[in-house]
């Protein structure tokens, strides 16, 4: 990009140009801190149920999908259990 007299407008000049205008960027709002940082276990699973709960009550295919979840969590639980 060239100014008006030609010469070359830097990046540095139009950040210092918009600070002096409009003012310094607000800070940063920190990050959330993680209430479960070694696990990701809630988290999946409360998206899980979300998901789950947007199923419409009149859905042909409602309970064949709940029992498949149903077989997967019995399944991870054995695993979990050493049991297979």
């Amino acid at each position: 990009m060239r100014s008006a007299d030609g010469k070359v407008v830097t990046f540095k000049q139009v950040k210092a140009l918009v600070t002096k205008l409009v003012g310094p960027a607000p800070p940063r709002p920190p990050k959330k801190k993680d209430p479960h940082p070694e696990s990701d276990a809630i988290y999946f699973v409360t998206l899980a149920m979300a998901h789950l709960d947007s199923i419409r009550d009149d859905d042909p295919k409602l309970e064949e999908a709940l029992n498949e979840v149903i077989d997967w969590i019995n399944k991870k639980t054995k695993l979990l259990k050493g049991e297979v």
